[in-house]
């Protein structure tokens, strides 16, 4: 009975295994449309010749992509998958890591990597005297009394 139990272990430990390892894809809707529509075309273009699977047509079509991926795609990825729990989970795993190793992290930096870097960019702000100057002489250069733009 002991090694039974061990069997079944040992078997789920590696049921486990493989399924990380798996090189399976699953697939949104929206993308099993696409590679069907892409399917249809490729039978279409060669009239029936070629016999492809969708897994067949979409290996050929990411062999074709560059190895390194678009800045463009990346922040689509960013905007769509990145959320604020997952930068946080991002940042309690480094700070229990780092815990773990005896070392220290600075929360606040952990922070502002998880954000990111700031597409704003920073100006400095005009004393009041100053914005009232530049407001004066904008509406007397914009205006359309000739005398104030004399002065």
């Amino acid at each position: 009975m002991i090694e039974t139990k061990n069997y079944k272990e040992e078997n789920k430990a590696e049921k486990k295994r493989r399924s990380q390892t798996s090189s399976k894809l699953t697939l949104s809707s929206k993308a099993q449309s696409l590679g069907d529509s892409w399917l249809k075309q490729v039978n279409e273009y060669f009239n029936g010749m070629v016999s492809l699977k969708r897994n067949d047509l979409i290996n050929v079509i990411l062999e074709g992509l560059n190895e390194k991926l678009s800045s463009e795609l990346l922040e689509r990825i960013k905007t769509e998958k990145l959320t604020d729990k997952e930068k946080a989970k991002w940042i309690y795993k480094q700070m229990l890591d780092a815990e773990s190793k005896g070392a220290e992290v600075d929360f606040n930096e952990l922070v502002k990597t998880a954000q990111g870097p700031s597409k704003r960019k920073s100006t400095t702000r005009k004393s009041k005297t100053e914005a009232s100057h530049s407001t004066h002489k904008k509406s007397a250069e914009f205006s359309n009394d000739p005398l104030k733009k004399q002065q």
